[in-house]
């Protein structure tokens, strides 16, 4: 179960980015809200690539540029 809230949504895909692809690992179950549902989404379809490059692909803000 993973929980929703914004930035909550990136931490989740490098969380389960590692166990997935490193070790293979498989769930039989993925529920989540929010933010989440696209995680668990991703999970369902043994697919977190789109998930983790668009994590990847996020810039920091320029402040004071």
């Amino acid at each position: 179960m993973l929980s929703g809230g914004g930035a909550k949504g990136s931490f989740q895909v490098g969380l389960l980015d590692g166990p997935i692809h490193t070790r293979r690992v498989s769930f039989e179950t993925a529920v989540g809200t929010s933010t989440s549902a696209i995680q668990t989404a991703a999970v369902a379809q043994d697919d977190l690539g789109a998930p983790v490059q668009f994590r990847e692909g996020l810039k920091r803000p320029i402040i004071g540029g």
